[in-house]
């Protein structure tokens, strides 16, 4: 739950992801989820930067990793 709210806080506050979902109400959901999909092909390295983080988090909160 703690990393849910930690997510919607980045991307709440996030000056990048606030014009994208500007964008984002401009298009349809297909639209959107094509794009979207388009950025990850692209730009894979996100995902791994993204599944650190979480890795960091959940060390940090004594997860161990492991959720």
């Amino acid at each position: 739950m703690l990393l849910i709210a930690r997510l919607a806080g980045w991307f709440l506050f996030n000056p990048v992801t606030r014009e994208a979902a500007v964008v984002a109400g401009e298009m349809s959901q297909d639209q959107l989820d094509q794009r979207i999909h388009d950025y990850i092909l692209a730009h894979p390295e996100v995902l791994m930067e993204a599944l650190q983080i979480v890795d960091v988090w959940n060390l940090s909160d004594g997860c161990g990793g492991n959720g």
